[in-house]
């Protein structure tokens, strides 16, 4: 078993706390269980230990170190670190300790195991289960200061990550941390250019990460590049382009391009629930990693055969992705004229945006 491992800057990080899960034994000796189960321990003779207790403890008996040692295995240098008392908060301590160095021994058995050559995906949904118990780990105090949940409140005040549009930012104040937003609208309204434009002033001031399912790379970062430089894609010249991927690899905003191509490996008995379910994970995954979400979103064929302005209920696939969507935005083309329709906006006003599209260089502007 892997004991340590090595940071960046060379120091040694252990993955294994005997006294932690000796004291999560001295707890049990008292009465006193957490969510653990045998994998979170690194020592055999621990977990056997904690399991003997907790079945013991649901028999209603009660058990004594010394009478733990006739059942259990235990060697004398793993006796000596188990304690008769033990206080409450201690304990908590203990657990919470265990359960990081279970979650940190598991994501590093998951990134070696795919180094190997295993299969992918079963391995990152380990370590992102492992990631959420780690995070868990790190957050076991229940009691809440009224004043750092004013703090919390007060943040959605601030500005987040900007779209690049004066009235847009002004009335959501920019896509914030764990914020799951929709950008919609008919097929080829330029839903996609509108999301690279969004992506690239975002990239300005930090990491963007663009998932496309439809475009190309090389497509993305010629309209990226014409959206910074304002030029027209044969007029970019060598360094424009590499200046403007310096730019792009630089903010904490995930775009995905767009919802209704991604699939699941779970079989639904319909589409509709499948897409409900996939729009319940990237909910989940931009509160779980605390920034914000913009998927693209395709509409109801329907639309096609009305006029008027779009509807939340126009969302193709599901009733669930406007359930779920913190902001909904449609791009809106209709008799000559393009505007954004901020359709949704969980924590403050809408509104409709009129702006121009110039397709040689991929870039809408306000009116």
């Amino acid at each position: 078993m892997l004991k340590a491992v090595k940071t960046g800057g060379n120091k040694s990080v252990s993955l294994i706390d005997l006294e932690a899960e000796a004291g999560v034994i001295s707890a049990a000796l008292k009465g006193i269980f957490f969510d653990i189960s045998r994998d979170d321990f690194a020592d055999r003779s621990f977990a056997d230990a904690y399991e003997f207790l907790r079945r013991v403890h649901a028999s209603g008996e009660v058990l004594s170190l010394e009478a733990l040692k006739r059942k259990v295995d235990l060697a004398p240098e793993k006796c000596a670190l188990i304690k008769k008392e033990i206080d409450s908060s201690d304990a908590f301590a203990f657990a919470s300790a265990v359960r990081e160095k279970s979650a940190l021994r598991k994501i590093i058995r998951a990134v070696k195991e795919i180094y190997d050559g295993k299969e992918v995906d079963p391995r990152i949904d380990l370590m992102l289960d492992a990631v959420r118990r780690y995070k868990d780990s790190k957050n076991t105090n229940t009691f809440v200061k009224a004043s750092d949940l004013l703090k919390e409140s007060l943040k959605d005040l601030e500005y987040g990550v900007l779209y690049g549009f004066d009235q847009l930012d002004t009335w959501t104040k920019g896509m914030h941390p764990g914020e799951f937003i929709v950008l919609a609208g008919r097929p080829s309204a330029g839903k996609t250019s509108l999301a690279v434009q969004i992506a690239a002033n975002a990239a300005q001031s930090g990491v963007v990460a663009f998932f496309s399912l439809e475009m190309k790379a090389e497509q993305i970062i010629r309209k990226t590049a014409c959206c910074l430089t304002g030029l027209r894609v044969q007029e970019i010249v060598e360094e424009d382009m590499h200046r403007a991927e310096e730019v792009v690899e630089t903010t904490h905003l995930y775009v995905i391009d767009y919802l209704q191509l991604l699939k699941t490996r779970k079989k639904y008995d319909s589409r509709e629930n499948e897409i409900a379910a996939i729009s319940a994970s990237l909910k989940a995954a931009a509160k779980e990693l605390d920034v914000p979400v913009l998927a693209l979103s395709q509409m109801r064929r329907e639309i096609e055969k009305r006029s008027g302005k779009p509807k939340l209920s126009d969302l193709r696939g599901s009733g669930a992705i406007e359930q779920d969507a913190d902001v909904v935005i449609f791009l809106n083309k209709e008799n000559g004229s393009v505007e954004i329709i901020l359709a949704k906006h969980r924590n403050g006003p809408t509104g409709v945006i009129p702006v121009e599209f110039y397709p040689e260089i991929s870039t809408f502007y306000e009116v």
